[in-house]
């Protein structure tokens, strides 16, 4: 169930079952990465021994060793490609997968988890947040196999060249661990912060630009980037936090990798004065310290991005954690032959701990038949469109289609057979064509002519610069509300459903239009179930019942001529209309 709580996240069963099938790379990354920092760690030693060779004038042993260098180094570039490009391979891969896997399950999610999150916000997760995971595998998890691999090597080493030279130099390792420990848990704080602030900062961005022609009409410009600024400062502060933690690791490591160095040089140097020593085991031991410290140092910048992605990989699995309210059933039915026969019994129906919207309201719409429901804004019409739709469940009471329940029915197959229009019509930033044909995917463009012409939307579609071919814009931009209502009808009427909603569908045309609109739309309703749910009550005089709503009741039911006669509720709302024309 969608919850309000944070859910317990296992970061663990996620990243291995995320990165499952890029195992051969990953596999390549660990070997090639392995194989590369074994060379560097044997480098060292062949310089020592090019030192005792220069000493005893050993001209071929010389070139050996340079020869050995060669084709170490070579064999060492050929290693770091392997990692670099099996890693970004790996990296890429998997921020693929979970942005699909993500974006699959955000479709599944039940609208109630989108009344609690901000667009913004989830748009911020999918994106940026997921991109983190390429910076991990393909930069963080290599740097991590190569600083181990130095630390645990020259460690070796230096105990195999002069254990006790190598207890002097490792004196400072604690301390370093000990601020490690701190440091990491102090940027992980940070990086959730900044995943979350930058979050924030998406969502407003998102809802700001949707809002613009707002903003411009109120001239509220400096406020919302008054707003945004504050926002903005906000995230700075935070990665100012996360700076500066940074900033006191890196001295305090750099400062104790050159007391360790200054340790090695003082006792090995006394060594060597007093004969305890040769001086090319002293350059090896000076070598490796460097690969012993640095490294330990640059745990840093891996710890860094080992964070990052894991603040970031809790605001993706989060997501993930997520269970869909509304799902098909187990053994959900799909009926062999479909009555669209629609029952309300006794449905009560609340969105969260919210008084009931909805109060035992129970109604029958026959096949064929058409239902209009009337009330004021809030009455519950637009819900119980909703819970036909199954976007919802009731919380008492039955919704019936044919002989099931609608939580038996499969729940595609239940929203297959539903054809919506409503008020506040959504078009994709795509042609009229793929608008229209949204309906019925890959339908022939005869089909998408027909539906446009019986919606009345082909006369001025063939106007449109490039026809069908025409970008709307996003959410319709380039078109007018009534255009818009014209694409979604004939897109409703190219899905050619049995049940038919329609949510107030000539509220943004005016008069003149809504009687050619009208027209269509009683050709569209023949022979389907239908509900409609209206504003103007001029379109409903020819609805086989009517049902007047107040406050989530059904207070008046009937016919146009029953109600105009019974003088409550629909003749007030019609006698309104009548001398006050909309």
């Amino acid at each position: 169930m969608e919850s309000s709580s944070k859910p317990t996240i296992n970061l663990k069963r996620h990243f291995f079952e995320l990165l499952k099938p890029y195992w051969r790379s990953l596999l390549i990354v660990g070997l090639c990465a392995v194989l590369g920092e074994v060379i560097q760690i044997a480098t060292p030693l062949i310089i020592r021994s090019g030192i005792v060779a220069i000493e005893g004038q050993k001209t071929k042993l010389l070139l050996t060793l340079a020869v050995v260098l060669l084709v170490l180094s070579v064999l060492g570039v050929l290693f770091r490609f392997g990692v670099t490009s099996a890693g970004h391979i790996a990296g890429y891969g998997a921020v693929v997968t979970i942005r699909s896997r993500l974006y699959s399950h955000l479709q599944r999610l039940s609208l109630q988890f989108y009344q609690k999150k901000k667009i913004g916000d989830l748009i911020s997760r999918t994106i940026s947040d997921t991109m983190t995971f390429e910076q991990l595998i393909a930069h963080g998890s290599p740097q991590l196999i190569r600083c181990s691999i130095l630390i645990a090597g020259s460690t070796v080493v230096l105990f195999l060249l002069n254990w006790k030279l190598a207890a002097i130099s490792l004196l400072p390792i604690p301390v370093m661990i000990l601020i490690l420990m701190v440091f990491s848990k102090l940027i992980m704080k940070q990086y959730e912060a900044l995943g979350e602030k930058l979050g924030h900062i998406s969502a407003m961005i998102q809802e700001n630009l949707l809002g613009m022609p707002v903003i411009q009409a109120f001239a509220r410009e400096d406020h919302e980037l008054q707003k945004f600024n504050q926002k903005n400062i906000g995230f700075l502060n935070t990665a100012k936090k996360a700076m500066r933690i940074i900033g006191i690791w890196l001295p305090l490591t750099g400062f104790l990798a050159s007391a360790a160095t200054i340790l090695t040089l003082w006792f090995g140097g006394n060594q060597i004065i007093h004969g305890q020593m040769a001086i090319q085991d002293l350059v090896a031991f000076l070598l490796y310290i460097g690969f012993l410290y640095g490294p330990l140092m640059e745990f840093a910048g891996v710890l860094d991005m080992i964070q990052n992605a894991r603040a970031s990989a809790k605001r993706v699995f989060a997501i993930l954690e997520e269970s869909p309210i509304i799902t098909s059933s187990t053994g959900a039915v799909i009926p062999e032959k479909f009555e669209p026969r629609i029952e309300f019994n006794n449905v009560t129906f609340a969105y969260g701990t919210e008084n009931p919207v909805i109060k035992n309201i129970s109604f029958m719409i026959n096949p064929g038949e058409t239902l209009a429901l009337v009330g004021s804004s809030g009455a519950g019409k637009s819900t119980i469109a909703s819970l036909i739709a199954r976007f919802y469940d009731v919380q008492s009471g039955q919704i019936l289609i044919g002989k099931h329940d609608i939580k038996e029915l499969d729940l595609k197959f239940l929203r297959e057979s539903i054809a919506l229009i409503l008020q506040d019509v959504f078009l994709f930033n795509g042609t009229v064509q793929e608008n229209i044909s949204y309906g019925k995917l890959n339908a022939p463009m005869n089909e998408i002519i027909k539906a446009a012409q019986a919606a009345g939307a082909d006369e001025f579609i063939r106007q449109l610069p490039y026809g069908y071919n025409t970008v709307v814009g996003e959410r319709g931009t380039r078109l007018s509300g009534g255009e818009k209502q014209r694409l979604s009808i004939a897109r409703a009427f190219l899905k050619d459903a049995p049940i038919l909603i329609m949510d107030e569908p000539t509220s943004a045309v005016d008069s003149e239009t809504e009687q050619t609109i009208q027209k269509t739309l009683e050709w569209l309703m023949k022979n389907r179930t239908t509900l409609v749910i209206a504003h103007r009550l001029s379109t409903i005089r020819n609805a086989d019942k009517i049902i007047v709503l107040e406050n989530g009741r059904a207070k008046e039911t009937g016919t146009h001529q029953e109600l105009i006669q019974h003088q409550g509720l629909y003749k007030k709302f019609w006698s309104a209309q009548m001398a006050n024309p909309a």
